[in-house]
Parts: C-alpha cells; sequence; structure tokens
C-alpha cells in the first residue's frame, strides 16, 4: 500500500571565575612580542563570519589576517572556523553563515603580551573564543599561565595540514612546558565538505622526564546576550543532559559557598539542567554521560552543540564532572566546558580527547541531540481517523533530505517512504498525517545525503495501537 503525505515545514577555573594527511602546506610562527594594540582588519567583524568563504561543496584552509592576528580559516560555504596561533592557539570564530557562536573580547582584538617576568606582570587576557586548559584546575594554577608556562596565553605555532578536498584541516601547536606541567599540547581541526560539523582533537603529550596526570579540559566562550543597557536578556541558555545515576539528587552541583543564584532549573521532567545567562557569577558542574552539551542563542535562534566520549569507569576532576558552565557577572559571556577522563603519562607518551560541534538554527529547548540532528520537540505519533498524526521540531547538521520509513516488526520497510529537502539553515517541524500501513510497527526519522548516503537517523518512534 502506497503512503500518502502531505507535509507542512516550518522555515537550527577557579581564577576565571575571579576574573593531517601530507605535507605542510602553510606555516605561521611566533612574532616579536609587543604591548601594544594591532590594527583591525576590516575584514571580519567579531562576532561576524570571515570575509572570505569557500563556495558551498568545497572545503579550503587558508592563511588569514584577523584584526591584526595572524590566523588560520577552515572553510566550506556551510561553517567557517578561525583559529590564531600567537594568542594560545584559540578558536575565535565558529560562524553558520556570518554569524559567529563564539564570544570574543572587543577590547582585545589583535593584542599580543609579552610573557610575564615577574607576578606583578602575571595578569590574564581574556581574549574569548575556545581554548584547553590542564585539569585539575588546582594543580596547573592558571590563568593566568603560571610563572615558566605558556600554554594558555603563549605563542603556539600553527599549519595548515590539508588545503582543500572532501575535507580540510590544520594544526596548532603550543610551547612545551617541562617546568610546570611537563607538557606540550596539539590541537587538530578538521572540517569535512557539506556539513555544521568540526571535529576538533586534543592531544597532551608528556615532554618532560617524570610521570604525571592529566585531563584536558575544554573551555569554550559564548555571549551572554545583553540588552542596549547591559541587562541580561534571558536568552543565552545551555542544556546539560543529567546522569539518573549522579552523585547528586540534583544532578548537578555548584561551587562551595556559592551565592544563591535562579541561573540554574531543571527541565524535561528532570532530564535536563537549563543555565540561563543573568549576568551573575557562578559555576555548576555535572557527571552527565550522555556525551553532548547543547548552547541556544534564542536571539538569533542557533543551537551549537558538542558532542564528546565518556569513560563511564574513570574518576574525573572537580568531583566527577564532565561538564561545567561557567557565567561571568561581568562581562557578558558564558563558558560551555566538557573534559576528558584523566590519564597518568609516562615520558613521551600523550592523552587525547576527540570532540565535534555543529550548528543548527534552532530555538531553545534542546531536549536531545543525535549524530545528524538537535531535537526541540520529541517527535511521536499519535494514531487518527485520517492516519498517522507526526509531530515534533528539530534542526540537522547538514543539507540533505529528511526521510520518513515505516518498517515492520523484523525492521523492513512497507510502504512508500516520504522525503523533503532540509538544510542547517531552517528548524523543520513534523506537522503532518501519512497514511498507515498495516504491518507498520516504527517509524524511522533519517537524514540522508542528497547523494542517497544516510547520515543518521533523527529519532525511531514506536507507532501507537493496541493491534501493533
Amino acid at each position: 500500500m502506497r503512503i500518502g503525505a502531505a507535509a507542512r515545514l516550518a522555515a537550527c577555573g577557579l581564577a576565571a571565575l575571579l576574573a593531517g594527511c601530507g605535507g605542510e602546506v602553510g606555516g605561521l610562527s611566533p612574532r616579536p612580542s609587543t604591548h601594544n594594540p594591532r590594527s583591525q582588519s576590516t575584514a571580519t567583524r567579531p562576532n561576524g563570519a570571515a570575509g572570505t568563504t569557500a563556495q558551498p561543496g568545497a572545503v579550503r584552509a587558508i592563511e588569514r589576517d584577523y584584526h591584526g592576528w595572524a590566523a588560520l580559516e577552515l572553510s566550506n560555504g556551510v561553517v567557517t572556523v578561525l583559529a590564531v596561533p600567537e594568542i594560545g592557539g584559540r578558536v575565535m570564530e565558529y560562524s553558520l553563515g556570518a554569524e559567529n557562536l563564539l564570544w570574543v573580547n572587543e577590547r582585545e582584538l589583535g593584542q599580543l603580551y609579552a610573557a610575564p617576568r615577574n607576578k606583578q606582570e602575571r595578569v590574564w587576557h581574556n581574549f574569548g573564543g575556545y581554548k584547553v586548559w590542564p585539569a585539575p584546575q588546582s594543580d596547573w594554577g592558571g590563568p593566568p599561565d603560571p610563572l615558566g608556562s605558556e600554554l594558555d596565553g603563549g605563542r603556539w605555532t600553527g599549519s595548515i595540514t590539508s588545503a582543500r578536498g572532501e575535507s580540510a584541516a590544520v594544526r596548532l601547536l603550543s610551547p612545551q612546558d617541562r617546568q610546570v606541567t611537563g607538557l606540550q599540547i596539539a590541537r587538530e581541526i578538521t572540517m569535512p565538505s557539506n556539513t555544521t560539523e568540526v571535529r576538533i582533537q586534543e592531544t597532551f603529550t608528556n615532554i618532560s622526564q617524570r610521570k604525571i596526570t592529566w585531563s584536558i579540559w575544554d573551555v569554550t566562550q559564548l555571549p551572554g546576550l545583553v540588552d542596549a543597557g547591559g541587562q541580561p536578556t534571558g536568552k543565552a541558555q545551555v542544556f546539560v543532559p543529567l546522569s539518573p545515576n549522579s552523585r547528586t539528587e540534583t544532578g548537578y552541583w555548584t561551587l562551595p559557598n556559592q551565592a544563591e543564584t535562579d541561573q540554574y532549573r531543571t527541565v524535561d521532567s528532570g532530564r535536563l539542567l537549563q543555565v540561563t545567562y543573568r549576568k551573575q557569577t557562578g559555576k555548576v558542574f555535572a557527571d552527565s554521560k550522555a556525551g553532548w552539551v547543547a548552547y541556544v542563542d534564542d536571539e538569533r535562534g542557533l543551537t551549537y552543540v558538542k558532542r564528546f566520549e565518556v569513560n563511564e569507569t574513570a574518576q574525573y576532576p572537580d568531583d566527577g564532572a564532565t561538564v561545567e558552565v561557567y557565567t561571568s557577572g561581568k562581562l557578558p559571556y558564558l563558558e560551555m566546558e566538557v573534559l576528558s577522563a584523566p590519564k597518568e603519562l609516562a615520558p613521551g607518551e600523550s592523552l587525547s580527547f576527540g570532540e565535534s560541534w555543529c550548528v543548527t538554527r534552532l530555538n531553545a529547548p534542546v531536549v536531545d541531540v543525535t549524530e545528524v540532528a538537535a531535537i526541540r520537540k520529541r517527535p511521536s505519533v499519535e494514531a487518527t481517523e485520517q492516519g498517522l498524526q507526526l509531530s515534533g521540531e528539530f534542526g540537522v547538521f547538514a543539507a540533505g533530505q529528511v526521510k520518513l520509513i515505516l518498517t515492520d516488526e523484523n525492521g523492513e520497510a512497507v510502504g512508500a517512504p516520504v522525503t523533503w529537502a532540509a538544510s542547517p539553515g531552517d528548524p523543520v517541524t513534523l506537522d503532518q498525517v501519512i497514511e498507515d500501513v498495516e504491518d507498520a510497527r516504527t517509524l524511522a526519522i533519517k537524514l540522508v545525503s542528497e547523494a542517497g548516503e544516510t547520515l543518521g537517523t533523527i529519532a525511531a518512534v514506536e507507532l501507537p495501537g493496541p493491534e501493533r
């Protein structure tokens, strides 16, 4: 029996608390120190997209100027990533089209600083963007970098390891820190074609002659969203899936003696922690096991997702936190942070931690994340006299087709699938009726590439009805 469908779619630290393959194509080396601001380039707005982008489907990596800094840019015509080696290898831009998701401190644009020579010169310069720190923070002693260490604010080097093709990649390398942490950090950023996904691989290598133990701590700064008067709009939110087996009754905890705040609440029947930026200083921790966390800019209708691996048997720093969210009461930003499982490293040994970034146009809340979509309203099916009524809302991470497939008890497709075009630039609203099929037991909702390749499953829904 054929399936008829009528679709209606709608147009996806404590101190901080207080304060590829192939040969090298291009390289960036450290430049001389200066305390003077660089002249600002007009090629890029601080929270806008780069002035040069690839055509859709083509991926390329280039060297470019970013407000006077030497930068590396990756672009595939859908998203742009820009990293600055000489300010701690920070990623300063992750944009969907012309909209940067990361917070950039405009006061620090183009600035370079010499390494501190004494305690008086030891000042943290908050550039914004994304970086990683060694955890636990109490063992590292920053930010700012302890004297003799330059992992956070030092001059990293950068190179293009794959310039163009089906994917492009850059590599950033920190100075060696033999004295304080025993670490050297390598950051590899890879961008595939035709998707908003960006893959980041962080590697800590023990370059000392002693055994050391560290966790990789990702710190990503995002806009707090305030109005013209500097007051928070309440439209910057982070969603963290909570563990039913958490060490705490609520599934999350805060710093000892932290002031009371109304920034935290549980939603989705206690399955999620929602952090709403209210310009209050605070930090919240969760021993989440789901392997994702999402930031929503509800003013622009943008959702930024991180996906990462969780080792459920490891003893994580900060009392077992895998996800942390810091909110600044001074500057308008918050931090969405994830951590790796710690590892003891013998001399010469390395620890790597990978994460995947995706963005789509979608408003809050984010109740679930799959490999290909962020979900605002979980898909569901209701039996009606007209057929199966579908509902749900989600944003996809890559352009292609949403495909509805009815399957029988053996997982075999029955009836004819229903498909329509979808892209990260438009949220998908399910509000339609499809004809029921007698042998159908499950509705699978998949994302398929323009070439017909299945990219992943958005949801699988059991069909209602006692006869099933």
